[in-house]
């Protein structure tokens, strides 16, 4: 016996245009999820969270100090590269993956 499954969640109707919206008012939008990182940054994209635009980076979960040596590196990398993003556009999710314009 051979099987295959698969689940797919989609999104409700308008969910792109209001989180664009959202952003055209100016308002901060974070959001939290306990996906996997491929699952976590394929629904950014289509939700229009994440564009092509933004820099991704993916920082493990290890210890804080670890954790805060590597964010400086990067943050380093992208003072040095002239990419350093906007503050409020920098989203970490729960697994360490960063990403910002």
């Amino acid at each position: 016996i051979v099987g295959a499954t698969a689940i797919e969640d989609k999104l409700q109707n308008g969910v792109p245009d209001t989180i664009h919206r959202i952003e055209q008012a100016g308002i901060k939008l974070w959001v939290l999820t306990g996906d996997k990182m491929e699952t976590a940054i394929e629904i950014g994209y289509s939700t229009r969270v994440l564009n092509s635009e933004m820099y991704l980076t993916s920082i493990p979960n290890e210890s804080i100090e670890k954790v805060t040596t590597l964010m400086a590196m990067e943050f380093v990398y992208l003072l040095q590269s002239g990419r350093l993003p906007e503050y409020e556009d920098i989203a970490i999710d729960e697994e360490g993956t960063e990403s910002g314009k």
